[in-house]
């Protein structure tokens, strides 16, 4: 779609070079707006950490701009109280592969692997 505007681009500005000129200092503009549609995908992932947690992955245009966890089995102390980091570091790795929170190992693996599930159904 790009090579295509800017073909077009190219030869409506050749055309115009090659068409006669009047005195008149009247100036003309082209402009091309290109506009383009951006891919969203959403995918889930479930491992087993306390209990059984989902991980859900939006992407946008191949880039992971958004992650929730949900985990009611998790410790709400430790395991849930790691949700915000662990979402925060996906977006930041733009993978599964985090580092995790201490005190929190087996959310963290389970986030990991389930995270890694969604991001392979979204083929990122």
């Amino acid at each position: 779609m790009k090579k295509l505007l800017a073909s077009l681009l190219a030869l409506s500005m050749v055309l115009v070079g090659c068409s006669s000129s009047s005195d008149d200092d009247t100036e003309e503009t082209t402009t091309t707006e290109e506009t383009t549609e951006s891919t969203v995908a959403e995918a889930t992932g479930t491992a087993t950490g306390m209990g059984e947690l989902s991980v859900t992955i939006k992407a946008e245009d191949g880039k992971i701009t958004e992650v929730t966890i949900v985990g009611d089995n998790e410790t709400p102390s430790i395991g849930q109280a790691a949700f915000e980091d662990l979402q925060q570091q996906i977006i930041d790795a733009q993978s599964a592969d985090i580092d995790g929170v201490s005190g929190a190992t087996i959310t963290s693996g389970a986030v990991s692997e389930a995270a890694q599930a969604a991001i392979d159904e979204l083929g990122l």
